[in-house]
């Protein structure tokens, strides 16, 4: 009878022990279910959080963009159409510039030899300046600002060593001085010449230079949609030719120009010379 008694003791501590296990089991499935979810809710928290920060990107950029159609809009002169078997267009060059309130001071600085090779450039906008140096491959020639139409105002640092010649831009942007292209001024360098663009189709630009009754044409295409040409002068040392292009988040100058045979003052060719990028 006793024994009995004992071993249904020892079944029910058996099943005791086994409901037990299979509690703790459940538990801690629960708990692994429980963690698991609360990991996937704060992974969905924190993409939602990244798409509504790309939404507020896109908007800005958007933004942007439209201001600078805005600004090619109310700064380009009509084009005029030119024969239409040739589905081509005319564009006549203007000098509209965007100007802004941002003002620049060049000064040289020597190094351990007495060299002038370092532009220490302070920009200064809303009563705020920021300084930034920046060495030159070359000894600094010449320094200046201008605006250029559409990116507004920039520092220019020539650097000179040789044949070699060339003009480096700055500007500030988003509270950093930063270097936004470069134009190659060297001594093929061609003052007395002037300019038209002839726009082909959407990406082909079609550049025609006049030196002393003596007529040089060349077609570049361009990688994205042509948006507008200008020609302007780099430093006194003589005109080129800027064709922007854009296509989505990217919009930048080519620069072009006549070269000549410095040797003997014979016109060669007209070439690309550099690119200023306008940056958001």
């Amino acid at each position: 009878m006793e024994e009995g008694k004992e071993t249904k003791i020892n079944i029910s501590t058996f099943l005791l022990i086994i409901a037990i296990i299979i509690i703790t089991i459940m538990g801690l499935f629960i708990y692994k279910l429980n963690s698991e979810k609360n990991i996937e809710i704060k992974k969905s928290a924190d993409f939602q959080a990244q798409v509504s920060n790309l939404n507020n990107t896109v908007n800005n950029l958007q933004s942007k963009m439209n201001t600078i159609a805005e600004t090619i809009n109310t700064s380009s002169t009509p084009v005029q159409q030119t024969n239409s078997n040739e589905s081509s267009t005319t564009q006549t060059i203007d000098n509209t510039f965007k100007s802004d309130d941002i003002k620049y001071d060049i000064t040289k600085k020597k190094n351990q030899y007495g060299e002038e090779v370092t532009a220490v450039i302070k920009a200064t906008k809303d009563g705020k300046t920021v300084t930034n140096e920046f060495e030159m491959s070359a000894l600094i020639a010449d320094t200046g600002t201008m605006v250029l139409p559409t990116i507004g105002s920039v520092a220019l640092v020539a650097d000179s060593g040789g044949e070699y010649y060339g003009v480096n831009i700055y500007q500030l942007v988003n509270g950093e001085i930063k270097k936004i292209g470069s134009i190659g001024c060297g001594a093929d360098m061609v003052k007395e010449v002037t300019y038209s663009v002839e726009i082909k189709g959407e990406t082909t630009a079609v550049i025609t230079a006049n030196r002393n009754g003596e007529t040089t044409k060349k077609e570049f295409e361009m990688s994205a949609s042509i948006a507008k040409t200008e020609v302007i002068d780099v430093l006194g040392l003589g005109k080129v030719v800027l064709v922007a292009e854009t296509g989505g988040e990217y919009y930048a100058f080519k620069v072009f120009r006549l070269s000549q045979d410095y040797t003997n003052g014979k016109t060669n060719s007209i070439i690309e010379v550099g690119t200023i990028q306008y940056l958001f």
